[in-house]
């Protein structure tokens, strides 16, 4: 009941009063990672009205984004820089440290596969350099994708010499090529709260940031830590679904795969997001997300039996369409347009699926050219 007249009290104040609060609060916010996800955040908090600092460790970069030098092709990062008069950079975490009692953590977590799915070294080593300066009262923010119990059996344990600091989780529901948008309009904000205080603290954050009026959910680290697997797992489950209802389809005479899914996806109960077929599910996050969940259930003796078969029919899917393509009678192939995902503005290849599937026509000794804009 908090938690909906917190809600409800939420969304009555329109954007621009979160802003000009914002404004008014001079509050100062440390972003140590400010990488493409990173940045996003730190300018959104910048031109919200927070001061804001950005560490990264690369020198060259840092000045770029100083000097408003620095080049992308995520959507809108170029104007949010160029406006940004409360964003600054720099590549000493002390700094960070010093200029905001809230500390963004938003460093890479690179798949390392297996049953550690996150390399959170990175993470470790901002964890430690902050513990190194046995800082007081300050509330750590991580919002790079971990593993379940980190944040309380790893993060807090490397920052045992900070008195009174806190360890929370706040990971983004983010698309790559979409990140700013997904920033200020998006679905659901996910807290795991290090403390109360510190759980208000980055509501009132998004909340500045965000142009519609979210879902906050606030919870433990933990259940945060599943919570944010468990999203992306449900949407990987809906496109493993899909592609196999539409893979039926097709080899049974008089269906049309469009037009059953689209039907399916008018039941409330499913919805048509992610409900048509296509090439699998791949990129940065997708993959090991729902990999992590079945090995993080497998830790805790659960056999998730329809996380694994989410996975094994998006690889079963990808060689599906390479045989056709085997078999279609055709030894010259050109395979346009191979980011993860169609379309994507930013150059991101990982675990794309139409690569898998250039591949295995390549391994065959097929043709294949790869035609892309990057």
């Amino acid at each position: 009941q908090e938690l909906k007249n917190a809600q409800q009290e939420l969304d009555k104040l329109s954007f621009e009063k979160r802003q000009a609060t914002a404004l008014s609060s001079q509050e100062k916010i440390s972003v140590i990672g400010i990488g493409r996800l990173g940045l996003c955040w730190a300018l959104s908090l910048a031109n919200a009205g927070y001061d804001v600092l950005g560490v990264d460790v690369f020198p060259s970069y840092v000045d770029a984004l100083n000097k408003k030098k620095y080049k992308s092709r995520e959507p809108h990062v170029i104007d949010e820089l160029n406006r940004a008069k409360t964003f600054h950079a720099t590549c000493k975490i002390g700094d960070a440290v010093e200029h905001s009692n809230t500390i963004y953590i938003l460093v890479a977590t690179p798949s390392t596969g297996g049953r550690n799915p996150y390399n959170t070294d990175q993470v470790a080593r901002v964890l430690r350099s902050i513990n190194a300066l046995k800082p007081e009262n300050k509330d750590i923010v991580i919002s790079c994708t971990v593993a379940p119990t980190f944040c309380e059996q790893v993060a807090k344990q490397l920052i045992s010499n900070c008195k009174n600091c806190t360890i929370s989780y706040n990971p983004e529901f983010i698309a790559q090529g979409q990140i700013l948008e997904g920033m200020w309009k998006p679905d659901t904000i996910l807290i795991g709260e290090g403390s109360k205080e510190a759980g208000k603290k980055i509501v009132r954050h998004h909340l500045a940031i965000a142009r519609n009026t979210p879902t906050i959910c606030r919870m433990s680290t933990t259940s945060a830590e599943i919570c944010k697997l468990s999203v992306n797992c449900f949407v990987t489950s809906k496109i493993s679904f899909a592609n196999q209802i539409g893979d039926i389809c097709d080899r049974t005479p008089g269906a049309e795969k469009y037009t059953v899914l689209n039907a399916v996806g008018s039941d409330s109960r499913v919805g048509r997001k992610y409900l048509r077929p296509g090439y699998g599910f791949g990129g940065p996050c997708f993959p090991r997300d729902n990999r992590a969940l079945y090995h993080w259930a497998d830790v805790v003796g659960i056999d998730a039996k329809c996380l694994k078969a989410t996975d094994a029919y998006n690889d079963y899917h990808t060689q599906l369409q390479a045989e056709r393509l085997l078999k279609s009678g055709k030894t010259t192939h050109t395979i346009s347009n191979v980011g993860y995902k169609d379309p994507c503005p930013v150059a991101i290849v990982e675990e794309s699926q139409k690569l898998r599937i250039a591949e295995i026509l390549a391994r065959a000794g097929h043709d294949v050219t790869i035609s892309d804009v990057d």
